[in-house]
């Protein structure tokens, strides 16, 4: 079950770095500087499943 949250949250993560501005988009964010915030998310949320180094 662990492992499937993970994948989850990396499938989750990786489209927000790579295309920010399609999830501003959904939630709604006219902005372009709500793109580096959903960037940095996507970053978190890929990052806390990772194991430290």
């Amino acid at each position: 079950m662990f492992w499937g949250v993970g994948i989850r949250r990396i499938m989750a993560g990786v489209p927000q770095i790579l295309r920010p501005s399609f999830t501003a988009s959904i939630l709604g964010l006219k902005d372009q500087a709500a793109d580096k915030i959903v960037a940095e998310l996507g970053y978190a949320m890929s990052r806390s499943v990772l194991p430290a180094p």
